[in-house]
Parts: structure tokens; C-alpha cells; sequence
């Protein structure tokens, strides 16, 4: 089963493109019907099809670097397989969420699509662009979260061990004062300010 041209039309990079455009793309495009909660693609199976959303939304979960993502691909997206794009197999796993009416168009078709809609072809090529963009942003900020981690757990263990901290300062601090002087070193560095004689200090003149 095929979609209509009015199915076409709802995706953005599709919407503006001629009436014989969009009976074409429509014939090479398989309509599927996938209900809530049913997994759409697993984590792993081949990469083979572009997706064009016509309604609904899919929820993707899977597991990048070792650490967990989660996106969701929505009405007039373009998810899946893309020209150009290296993929083999799908990272993560595509749930249904409500009633989803999605395209499928397959990689064989792609060389098709860039020699009669070239046009197209260079908007499928910018969509892929800005998702490796999105992808190496979202990787710089699981980096960053993870070395906030990894700070504040060296933090929470400085917290948990606060005598370890304060032992060695003094101790150094002990050494640099040295040993107390004796009463004696201590007159003979230190001496005494002579007596006081009178109003005029000890270097007064006699009357």
C-alpha cells in the first residue's frame, strides 16, 4: 500500500515540492500502519528505509558509548536510513506511541531520488547533517555530565574524610615554626629597651 500525495505533503521537506513530484515519491514509498505500543524497529536489525512520518510519534531508546539516550521522532519528521549516511544497522530501538502512519522508502531507491528530485536530495542531505550536529552535541554534554560525576565524587570523598585533609598542612606548618627558642637566646636576640629616666627619655640632657 502506498501513501497519498497529501500524506507527502505533511512532511516538511516534502511540502513544497511539485504534484508530479509527489505522485512519484508516493509510488516508491510503502505506507505501514504501526499501533500503540508495538516496536516499530529494534536496536541492531538493518538499517534499509528512510522513514517519512505522517502521524503519530515514535519514542527511540537505545544505548550510545555506554551511556542510555532517548529521542522522539514526530508528525512531518524524516527519521530512519538517510542517502548518503554510513549506517548498517539502527542503534537504538523505535516505539509507536498512539496511532502511527509512517513511509518507508527503501535504499535502493535513494540513487533514484537524487537524479529526478535533486532538490530533495540536497534537503535529505542537510537533515543528515544537522543529526550528526545534534549527535556530537549530545555526546559533548554526556561528557560533560560524566566528568562532573566523576568531580563530585571526589568531592563527596573529600567530605567523608575530612581529617585526612587538615593533618598534613599542619604537621608542615609544625616544621616551618622550628623549635622554640630558650629564655637565654631568646634575651639575647630580643633585648630588653633600656629604663626609662624621666620626661625626656633616656637621651634627655642633664639640666
Amino acid at each position: 500500500m502506498h501513501p497519498t500525495p497529501e500524506d507527502l505533503r505533511g512532511v516538511k521537506v516534502l511540502a513544497d515540492l511539485n504534484e508530479d513530484a509527489l505522485a512519484w515519491l508516493a509510488g516508491i514509498t510503502e505506507l505501514r500502519s504501526v499501533p500503540n505500543g508495538e516496536v516499530f524497529v529494534r536496536a541492531g536489525t538493518p538499517a534499509e528505509h528512510m522513514h517519512l512520518m505522517f502521524e503519530g510519534q515514535l519514542d527511540y531508546e537505545g544505548d550510545v558509548g555506554g551511556q542510555p539516550v532517548h529521542w522522539v521522532v514526530t508528525t512531518g519528521e524524516v527519521a530512519g536510513l538517510l542517502p548518503r549516511s554510513r549506517m548498517t544497522h539502527f542503534p537504538s530501538t523505535a516505539t509507536a506511541v498512539g496511532l502511527v502512519r509512517v513511509g518507508l522508502v527503501h535504499r535502493d531507491r535513494f540513487a533514484d531520488i537524487a537524479a529526478r528530485l535533486p532538490e530533495l536530495d540536497a534537503r535529505l542531505l542537510a537533515v543528515m547533517t544537522n543529526r550528526i550536529r545534534d549527535a556530537a552535541h549530545a555526546e559533548e554534554q554526556r561528557e560533560r555530565m560524566s566528568a562532573l560525576g566523576r568531580l563530585s565524587a571526589g568531592l563527596a570523598h573529600e567530605l567523608n574524610n575530612p581529617v585526612a585533609g587538615p593533618r598534613g598542612p599542619a604537621r608542615g606548618g609544625m616544621a616551618r615554626q622550628g623549635t622554640p627558642l630558650s629564655p637565654p637566646d631568646r634575651a639575647a636576640r630580643f633585648p630588653a629597651p633600656p629604663p626609662h629616666t624621666g620626661r625626656g627619655g633616656p637621651h634627655a640632657p642633664h639640666p
